[in-house]
């Protein structure tokens, strides 16, 4: 939850240069030349000790939720992203779920979930605090 608003949390959401500012792990991501964040936008981004991975963006209302889908071998990864206002109406919840799909699925579930459980709470830390423009986060 943050008190940051929607369109800070999608303003943060779709700089995809910036992806590496909350998602640590990332050495750089980049939509393709002249493309815009909308649905069907190709991209590339490289996580720190991988080779680089293209993805796209599927599903995308252009306020509140998208879908960035990157194929493995026998398999994909699809990262859900979406916010809705909060019930007490003091902030937005926002929330990455991560999934894999496929053949094999279960194999890239067994290397890569533990990381991404390491990793996905800091990296929503650090949205939050982007979001909210805090000059230190804990």
């Amino acid at each position: 939850k943050t008190s940051a608003s929607d369109e800070e949390i999608w303003k943060v959401w779709t700089d995809v240069s910036n992806w590496p500012q909350w998602d640590t792990p990332l050495e750089y991501a980049t939509l393709n030349d002249g493309a815009i964040f909308e649905n069907g936008a190709k991209g590339v981004l490289k996580s720190k000790g991988s080779p680089k991975s293209s993805f796209f963006i599927k599903d995308s209302d252009g306020a509140s939720t998208y879908t960035l889908v990157s194929k493995l071998p026998g398999a994909r990864l699809e990262i859900l992203r979406s916010l809705v206002p909060s019930d007490d109406g003091t902030g937005v919840v926002f929330t990455h779920k991560v999934t894999f799909k496929g053949p094999l699925a279960g194999l890239f579930f067994r290397l890569f979930g533990p990381r991404f459980k390491a990793e996905l709470p800091v990296a929503m830390n650090n949205i939050r605090c982007i979001a909210e423009n805090r000059t230190t986060c804990n």
